[in-house]
């Protein structure tokens, strides 16, 4: 895609979300080693949220577009979804994740191997409808070549770890398709129960898997130090 192109796809993103109510300001003091922020064209500073033993979180931004694409436009990856994504659709994937870091301080996230800096996906919570209320639901991206080495599993950790040490959050779920056995195995390492329920998002019968912050007490329950400090 030649810049010009590019630039109106931004810019249409950018117009779309002022017109679905997006966050009305950027965090301040984010100047340096910034990037220009999607919806507004300031600059805010590329934030890592987490380091595990092989990978670094970090705020998605636009410059990750590509990258998901590697998911988003593979067929194969994206089977357990109603279809593929293009440029703009996971451009506003990208937004859709910047807002709810300004509105909730968390959201999906860029894993990044740390050896080489190879863009590897994303994973983080993001608010979605559960039974009537609005509920903080882990998700997890990996791109296809890099499948089977843990990532999933090893980034999800993390989150979740992350989520109950950095917020007042009693729940966190994870909603996956009853046949994508790869994704109900990471999500089976990372909560403590699963039940089947008809998500009122798709009308559609999916697994619903939950840990409560009480259940990071539970010996059962995967805790291993995922973090690195």
């Amino acid at each position: 895609m030649n810049g010009h192109r590019r630039n109106q796809s931004s810019m249409n993103v950018r117009r779309r979300f002022r017109n679905q109510g997006g966050p009305a300001a950027v965090d301040a003091g984010s100047i340096a080693n910034g990037v220009r922020h999607p919806i507004l064209g300031r600059y805010r500073a590329v934030v890592t949220v987490l380091k595990t033993k092989r990978l670094t979180l970090r705020e998605l931004t636009l410059d990750d577009v590509d990258g998901l694409l590697e998911i988003f436009a593979d067929p194969e990856a994206m089977w357990a979804y109603p279809s593929t994504k293009d440029r703009d659709q996971t451009e506003g994937w990208i937004c859709w994740a910047m807002a709810s870091y300004q509105a909730n301080g968390w959201g999906l996230w860029a894993v990044v191997r740390s050896e080489d800096g190879r863009f590897l996906g994303d994973c983080g919570p993001m608010p979605q409808p559960v039974e009537g209320e609005q509920v903080p639901e882990l998700g997890y991206h990996i791109v296809r070549e890099e499948w089977g080495r843990g990532y999933a599993t090893e980034a999800a950790l993390a989150c979740r770890d992350w989520f109950f040490a950095n917020t007042d959050y009693e729940r966190l779920v994870s909603i996956v398709r009853p046949p994508n056995v790869a994704s109900r195995r990471v999500a089976e390492r990372v909560h403590a129960r699963m039940r089947l329920f008809v998500w009122e998002k798709t009308g559609t019968q999916e697994c619903l898997y939950e840990t409560l912050r009480s259940d990071l007490l539970d010996a059962r329950l995967d805790t291993r130090a995922t973090i690195v400090r």
